[in-house]
């Protein structure tokens, strides 16, 4: 009896979380939000030429360690409600 309240229960667990993966790739495609092909400190920098790219990059590698992205994947028109933390 015990083993089938386990399955159950591990059954349950696996739909829900199915779930959630689903409706946040809706959430992403209703909303635009796209992984962006990784950039190196200069492309970055390049995206940016008003900006000071010291000022940039700590910005970035800022933004990395909070939502533990590789700062390779965060762009500058990387959306914060992409990083999921708030």
């Amino acid at each position: 009896m015990e083993l089938v309240i386990v399955l159950l229960a591990a059954m349950a667990v696996v739909i829900v979380v199915a779930c959630l993966r689903e409706s946040r790739r809706a959430l992403e495609s209703q909303l635009g939000l796209t992984k962006q092909p990784a950039t190196s400190d200069a492309e970055f920098c390049e995206l940016m030429p008003e900006i000071d790219p010291e000022l940039a990059l700590k910005v970035r590698n800022i933004c990395s360690d909070v939502s533990g992205w590789d700062p390779d994947e965060i762009h500058p028109q990387t959306r914060l409600v992409e990083f999921e933390i708030w």
